[in-house]
């Protein structure tokens, strides 16, 4: 009778485990799911050139909107479209202290622009184009592949460089990615 006994313990041990099991992967399984969908909500995945920075994404009024922190203030980050022809509007949030240079390119076409500062002041951003490494051209304002960089910051006059809080912002322009798998972001805050 002792024998039975102890075959109805690890039944009964094996069975709690089993049940236990089933449950823990089915709740974490949903957790990822929940992490899924929050990669989902926009069409493009985001990989980061350096671990120390972070970007994050969310959609509002039909504007993808990419937040990238950049920690060391050089770096570089990659949009992999889930599907070619993306024509959604992308917005680029730069949280860094300056920006000498900006880049992006869809791998044929690159567009470059900075917000330079010469002792405090801010001078007026330009956007240069260069089609597979021809030298680049400075693009007029109205011209659809400009990038309209704008400083959101404080300061009693507008915003100072170096930033104290505050950030660069751009809507990447929908010609440059609407056929592209992928777009590349890189960025220099300030010359060393």
């Amino acid at each position: 009778m002792r024998r039975k006994g102890w075959f109805c313990f690890v039944k009964y041990k094996f069975l709690l485990r089993l049940t236990c099991g089933v449950f823990l992967a089915l709740f974490f399984n949903s957790c990822g799911m929940k992490n899924k969908q929050k990669q989902e909500s926009c069409p493009f995945t985001i990989t980061l050139g350096k671990a120390a920075d972070s970007a994050n994404c969310s959609s509002s009024q039909n504007i993808y909107r990419v937040g990238i922190h950049s920690a060391s203030g050089i770096g570089s980050a990659i949009l992999h479209f889930d599907s070619s022809g993306n024509s959604q509007r992308i917005q680029i949030v730069l949280h860094t202290k300056g920006l000498e240079q900006l880049t992006i390119s869809d791998g044929e076409k690159s567009l470059q622009t900075a917000y330079s500062s010469t002792a405090g002041s801010l001078q007026i951003p330009r956007t240069f184009m260069s089609i597979k490494n021809n030298s680049p051209k400075e693009l007029p304002a109205d011209h659809p592949n400009y990038l309209p960089l704008k400083v959101e910051g404080s300061g009693k006059d507008g915003p100072i460089i170096p930033l104290k809080s505050g950030y660069f912002s751009l809507l990447i322009p929908t010609a440059l990615h609407q056929n592209a798998d992928s777009l590349k972001i890189s960025w220099i805050d300030f010359y060393r």
